[in-house]
């Protein structure tokens, strides 16, 4: 999943995972990083649905 940073306004960061963007703001690039990186690798342990969905 593809990880976009961005600054949300002066002095503030957040993240993109694929689409979604995140609701936190974070007062480094580097936070917001740690923190998107924490969220994709959680989301990529999750139980898969049986569906496909």
């Amino acid at each position: 999943m593809d990880v976009e940073i961005f600054e949300f306004e002066p002095g503030r960061w957040s993240y993109k995972l694929g689409s979604a963007p995140s609701v936190e703001t974070f007062p480094s690039r580097e936070a917001a990083l740690i923190a998107a990186e924490q969220v994709r690798d959680k989301q990529a342990q999750a139980p898969k649905p049986e569906n496909g969905e």
